[in-house]
This record gives C-alpha cells, sequence and structure tokens, in this order.
C-alpha cells in the first residue's frame, strides 16, 4: 500500500514498510580467508587463459585471484574454484570461447567492487551452481556473443550493482535455460555503500529472460525448482528503449522506496 506526502512542493509516493522483509545476501569465504593458488590478469604475469592455464582447459577446486583485465582466449571451465576480482578487475572472452563455471564462486575481493564478466562477440557463458556478488556490471553480454550456446541455472547473484547488464546496442540477450536464478538486491555493493540498483540492466537491446517450464503436478522440484527470483530491489529489472519477454520470473519484497512524481 502506498500513502503521499509532498516532499519541496513534489508528490511523493511512498510505501507502507510494515510487512517489508529483508532477505540477506549468501555467505562468501573472503579471500583473504584463503590461500590464492593462482594471480592472474594483466597485471599478472599471465594475462590470458592460454598463458595462466597452457595445458589444460579444466581449472577445479583451486583459488584464483584476478587483477586487471583477464582475457579468455581459448576455452575455460572452472569447477569448484573461487575465482576472487581485486578492485575494478574483470574477465573478458576474446574470438570463439566458452567460458564455464560449475559449481564456482565469482566474487570480489578486500570488500571492493570488480568490474565484470563481459561476454564478446562469439563469445559463450554456461554458469550452474554459481555466485556472481560483488561486481559494478555482473555478467556483461554485448552484440553476437553466443546465445545459442549460452546458459544460466542455479545462480546466485548478490551486491551487485547489476546482476547482468545489455547496454550494446543491438544485443539479442537469450539463453538456451535460464531458470531457478536467485538475485538478492538488499546488501550494499561493496565499497561503494550503495544498494544494488536492478537485477537485469538493459539498454537498447531485445531480451528474452526466463525459460517456459512444463513440469507434472507430482515433479518434487515443481516451481520452485524452476521459477528466477528477485528479491529487496527497488527495479528487478530495468529495460530503457528495449525489447523484453519476460517469463518463469518472480519479484518479492520489493524494496519500498519512495517514488518522487
Amino acid at each position: 500500500s502506498l500513502f503521499t506526502t509532498s516532499l519541496s512542493g513534489q508528490e511523493v509516493q511512498c510505501p507502507d514498510m510494515v510487512n517489508f522483509q529483508e532477505f540477506p545476501s549468501p555467505e562468501v569465504l573472503e579471500c583473504g580467508q584463503v590461500s590464492i593458488t593462482r594471480v592472474i590478469g594483466s597485471t599478472s604475469g599471465f594475462p590470458t587463459a592460454s598463458s595462466a592455464f597452457p595445458n589444460t582447459t579444466d581449472i577445479t577446486g583451486i583459488n584464483i585471484l584476478v587483477t586487471g583485465t583477464f582475457t579468455v582466449d581459448q576455452d575455460i571451465v572452472f569447477t569448484n574454484c573461487n575465482v576472487y576480482f581485486s578492485e575494478n578487475a574483470e574477465m573478458v572472452t576474446q574470438g570463439t570461447v566458452d567460458l564455464v563455471g560449475i559449481s564456482s564462486r565469482f566474487v570480489y575481493c578486500e570488500d571492493k567492487a570488480w568490474r565484470r564478466i563481459r561476454i564478446n562477440a562469439e563469445g559463450a557463458l554456461r554458469f550452474d551452481d554459481c555466485v556472481v556478488a560483488g561486481a559494478l556490471d555482473g555478467l556483461d553480454f554485448r552484440r553476437g556473443y553466443r546465445a545459442q550456446n549460452s546458459f544460466l541455472q542455479n545462480n546466485r547473484f548478490f551486491r551487485n550493482r547489476y546482476s547482468i547488464s545489455c547496454v550494446e546496442s543491438g544485443t539479442k540477450l537469450s539463453f538456451t535455460t535460464f531458470i531457478h536464478n536467485t538475485f538478492y538486491g538488499i546488501d550494499p555493493v561493496p565499497g561503494l555503500g550503495t544498494k544494488p540498483i536492478s537485477g537485469i540492466h538493459l539498454v537498447t537491446c531485445n531480451a528474452v529472460i526466463g525459460t517456459t517450464v512444463i513440469y507434472a503436478d507430482d515433479d518434487p522440484f515443481g516451481y520452485e525448482g524452476f521459477v528466477n527470483t528477485f528479491r529487496n530491489f527497488h527495479f528487478g529489472i530495468e529495460s530503457y528503449n528495449s525489447t523484453l519477454y519476460l517469463t518463469n520470473c518472480r519479484f518479492e519484497q520489493m524494496r519500498p522506496e519512495a517514488t518522487v512524481k
């Protein structure tokens, strides 16, 4: 419910906060609590995937710190890894490559925000049971990325300014599967002190968010096993000059912040 008051002569609609419930972000293991196995990125001696991991594309069970820009120039799979990012660090794809995360965490270090994971033209991203936390632009998809080879399922996003970004004009944002992802919006972005702006940020894009799922009445997962959830945001999805098709998503306990009209 809303009540109306005035602020400097402007009408302001203020939500009723009585029934508002906060959902705190999941906890992450801080980078200072683990031993870093490998430092990678443009400010280290290993600026690319091919230089950091020349003999394998499967990286399992290690703690990584990204500094500067780390370029994914070959296929790479992170399984059960902690991938930490220093302040303003980023991971970007180059060429026809697949970036895959399985039960891995892509998170901030020393309570400072990192920049993004950018999927460029011909790149693809597949995350299953992963965490993306503490980024400015989260997963940033660019025009020409291989949507037909990309999916997001069973992931958690929190403390990101934007968890998913699509800001390059003409980008077609879609996935083969987009199910059971949870976006949290109550806890501040590291180092900024401000809450996340939105779960998904679209500017001049064509986007399909969510996958239609048909399941049997006796399916043990049912609705809860497939729905994407946005919690405690002021705006779950922001869409500017974009086309958005949305399905299988719910928005709950959105932040009751005043809106000036």
